[in-house]
């Protein structure tokens, strides 16, 4: 059920929730109120950072490169021992489609877009020079390929999660949600957490997020209204952040950060958070594997890959559509 702008208007959702949370804004109302967000946060080692000499994690994509020759360790066989960053492959990294959604994301595309006709794909598209998803994939695709200076991860080695938890991999990137599982894992793992580095532009990360929506066959439209609003409320919302460790959705609970070093990061990183219309999580998943290993084993071209992974998503499209 679609809540009337004339009963939440549009102004009032703007100012109350994050930017993400217009993902559910449709020209016939609101098909849900934000109620929670799980953003994707660069947790890094510390002590592999310091043993190199580095005292701060990047901030900017374009310094991992920089990095790789101090915090990338081979054998005297030419085999990675330990590594600077999990890019390049889609079977061992645990958010494979996430990390590239984001680098497609802050490269400029929505990968989805709401038409007046329904949703459609607009992944392999672009401006005159460039097309977002192809930057993304090729930056993504570098670090796996032996040829390239930035080589630092590749299909034979641990699972990247499993690698940071062994102090094999200086930078992981997992959701906020990950922090206590990390913590239990390894108690002795010195590590902290960061935003996401940044490309040219505005800031962004990628962010897990759910509303409460009303159903269409409620038999109480109005108490469901009332439910769903006072539990997307600011004091239920405070309590949620507080109980549960997730940063809140609703902008005025997030202008003063609080003491907590990892929540200060996670409260920043919420209020840049953004999504996509994903049709269907396993069939995407899926597909961003492909458009990965298309690429790595020589089979298509990156442009040829992202147009190949687009038209899969519209499929997805249709399938939910229908």
């Amino acid at each position: 059920y679609a809540i009337p702008f004339d009963t939440y208007s549009e102004r009032s959702f703007k100012d109350s929730f994050i930017e993400e949370g217009e993902l559910y804004l449709a020209d016939e109302g609101i098909l849900g109120l934000p109620f929670s967000v799980d953003p994707i946060v660069m947790y890094w080692n510390r002590d592999m950072f310091g043993d190199a000499g580095v005292p701060l994690p990047p901030t900017s994509w374009t310094e991992f490169y920089t990095l790789v020759p101090k915090l990338t360790k081979k054998d005297g066989n030419g085999n990675i021992t330990q590594s600077l960053i999990a890019f390049g492959e889609a079977r061992n990294v645990t958010h494979a489609k996430d990390v590239l959604a984001l680098l497609s994301i802050q490269a400029g595309t929505p990968i989805v877009s709401r038409t007046t006709g329904g949703y459609v794909s607009v992944f392999d598209r672009g401006g005159e020079r460039l097309v977002p998803a192809e930057e993304a994939l090729a930056y993504y695709t570098e670090f796996s390929n032996p040829l390239k200076p930035s080589y630092s991860w590749n299909r034979a080695m641990a699972n990247d999660r499993g690698a940071f938890l062994a102090g094999k991999l200086a930078v992981y990137f997992g959701y906020a949600s990950e922090l206590s599982s990390l913590r239990e894992a390894n108690p002795n793992l010195n590590f902290d957490v960061a935003l996401v580095p940044q490309a040219l532009g505005k800031k962004s990360t990628l962010g897990r997020m759910n509303a409460i929506a009303i159903l269409k066959s409620s038999p109480n439209i109005s108490s469901a209204y009332v439910a769903a609003y006072t539990l997307t409320s600011s004091v239920l919302e405070g309590d949620w952040a507080d109980k549960s460790g997730f940063p809140p959705v609703r902008r005025d609970l997030l202008t003063k950060l609080p003491g907590d070093a990892y929540k200060a990061v996670f409260y920043r990183s919420a209020l840049i958070s953004n999504g996509w219309l994903d049709p269907d999580d396993a069939g995407t998943n899926a597909a961003f594997a492909r458009l990965v290993e298309n690429v790595t084993s020589g089979k298509l071209r990156i442009s040829e890959s992202v147009r190949a992974a687009s038209q899969e998503i519209n499929n997805l499209i249709r399938s939910a559509q229908q």
